[in-house]
């Protein structure tokens, strides 16, 4: 074979090499593209929202639980030891802590979280009724009765976080009674559902 030949085919292999190196590169950033996009898929309608968080609760999920909670805004988890409420602003449930019991969050018999959506009239407080409803069971229904409240007006805290709280309260458009355990809120947020205040009081306890 002449120089020149021998030239030629040297050439034509590294070029060749050049183009397979940059189509494999291609390909491999096109399926992490499409892994990414698949990974940050989340429910918009509520309906599903409802059965994802709440199977996250029912499996005792918190990395599923936290993705629900904003990053900004946070969660807001009211109790009452006392006569008046007090407020914990949470950004991770796994640090939460009951004031009352120092127990975590999921300490509670997860055996009454149901995972399909009951749209019904949320229950009425009624002290002589078990648990303090009229009714039994967990409801759901597109309403905000929490913002009406004020609650955050009665609670000891700084005026930065109440007007952080009154600001999260205005943004709810779902709430979920479960008369077994507890009050939940959702609010909608750039187009993400978030759970934005939960509420452990037990009603007629105070």
């Amino acid at each position: 074979m002449t120089p020149h030949k021998l030239l030629f085919v040297v050439v034509t292999l590294i070029l060749f090499s050049c183009n397979t190196s940059e189509n494999n590169s291609l390909e491999y950033q096109n399926t992490n593209t499409d892994f990414e996009i698949k990974e940050s898929t989340t429910p918009v309608d509520f309906r599903e929202v409802y059965t994802d968080f709440f199977t996250a609760v029912k499996d005792i999920n918190e990395k599923r639980f936290n993705e629900y909670i904003h990053p900004e805004i946070g969660l807001f988890i009211i109790q009452q030891d006392g006569a008046m409420p007090n407020l914990t602003h949470v950004t991770d449930i796994a640090k939460f802590k009951r004031s009352y019991d120092k127990k975590y969050f999921f300490a509670f018999n997860t055996d009454f979280i149901g995972v399909e959506i009951l749209e019904q009239e949320l229950p009425i407080i009624n002290c002589e009724e078990f648990n303090g409803y009229n009714k039994q069971g967990c409801f759901a229904q597109q309403v905000n009765k929490l913002a009406a409240t004020k609650f955050w007006e009665f609670v000891d805290t700084t005026p930065e976080i109440k007007s952080k709280c009154e600001s999260a309260a205005n943004t709810i458009k779902w709430t979920v009674i479960n008369t077994a355990n507890y009050g939940y809120y959702f609010s909608q947020i750039d187009g993400k559902w978030y759970i934005t205040f939960i509420d452990m009081r037990q009603p007629c306890s105070a």
